[in-house]
């Protein structure tokens, strides 16, 4: 049975993420500093590869292993994405691995899709944050855009749910890596737009970094299957966002959208804050809270004023009322979010 724990004031809008995950973790009943980010200690999953996208035999690669490009020498193909294909290769210059993302052949003749992929990595080359993938270089190879990212070895968020429901105290700790990330992005005035588990690194070293900023700033990004939702819950509608001078588009991934993305009006900080709540409650109730709905019934159960499915009953009621908060359907616009 699962409780129903709204916000204290169902009117409020959703609180700073750090902020409210650092209340919580302070008490002295809730320390997290010394929980165990539990890896798979035989994966190797770079920055933007998805383990169900990386089965690559029988397809023609961008480049081929033994290519130079630039001073890294590509080794072999490590995982493939809608817009590009990722390479481990050597850095010759410094003699470390990096994981080498090429954009896509299909891709080269959209120029909306080459700005994407760059707009992605001058996005993310802003930070030097911990919990925030790092880029080493962005090049050209044959007319192909590249960017040199740190190689990560471990799983993602999403594949960790797949093995098992994390506990309370790990839960609490990758919900405050991930916000402190955000809080980083919404400093440096960039939206996230497309946090989900897909796009959370927990690699072996246990310092967890957020991926993928293809779509800070409303810039257009695909979807990536997620195996707690129907399939048909899971693509975004790409409507056009001049539609409105107000209005960004309705982009991103459905179950992770708050009802102002879903209606296509203005997103703030507190977008990519209901993207946390939803995590947050995935990891500590075992599944997603719509995992049974449809793309209709999501759109309406998100978007209409009723609160969501409440957390299971071993959740503690701060923990609750903090997801809760975070999931509030007014987003607050009023308030300023730098």
């Amino acid at each position: 049975m699962a409780r129903d724990d709204p916000p204290e004031d169902a009117n409020d809008p959703r609180s700073d993420a750090a902020d409210l995950l650092r209340d919580f973790a302070d008490a002295p009943t809730r320390a997290f500093e010394s929980v165990r980010v539990d890896t798979d200690p035989g994966g190797n999953l770079p920055f933007g590869s998805q383990p169900e996208l990386d089965d690559l035999t029988g397809e023609e690669h961008v480049i081929m292993p033994g290519t130079e490009v630039d001073h890294f020498k590509v080794l072999r193909p490590i995982g493939r994405g809608g817009m590009g294909e990722v390479f481990l290769a050597r850095d010759r210059s410094l003699g470390r691995m990096v994981a080498l993302k090429v954009l896509h052949r299909k891709a080269i003749g959209s120029p909306e899709a080459v700005e994407r992929f760059l707009f992605e990595a001058r996005a993310t080359a802003q930070f030097n944050f911990p919990h925030i993938i790092t880029i080493h270089a962005v090049g050209e190879h044959q007319g192909h855009p590249y960017v040199a990212l740190e190689y990560l070895q471990g799983q993602t968020l999403r594949e960790r749910l797949r093995e098992e429901r994390p506990g309370q105290r790990e839960a609490l700790r990758i919900g405050l890596a991930i916000a402190e990330a955000l809080q980083e992005a919404h400093r440096h005035q960039l939206l996230h737009r497309d946090l989900k588990p897909a796009n959370v690194m927990i690699p072996r070293d246990g310092r967890l970094r957020v991926l993928d900023f293809g779509l800070a700033k409303a810039v257009v990004s695909e979807a990536l299957d997620d195996p707690h939702l129907p399939d048909d819950a899971l693509h975004p509608r790409d409507e056009d966002p001049a539609a409105s001078p107000k209005s960004d588009g309705v982009r991103g991934t459905p179950a992770y959208m708050p009802p102002e993305q879903w209606n296509g009006e203005q997103t703030t900080g507190a977008t990519d804050v209901w993207a946390l709540g939803m995590i947050l409650h995935e990891m500590l109730g075992g599944r997603h809270p719509l995992a049974d709905h449809g793309f209709v019934q999501l759109c309406r159960a998100i978007t209409k004023p009723d609160p969501l499915p409440g957390l299971p009953d071993d959740v503690p009621r701060p923990m609750a009322r903090l997801v809760a908060r975070c999931l509030a359907k007014d987003p607050g616009r009023t308030i300023p979010i730098w």
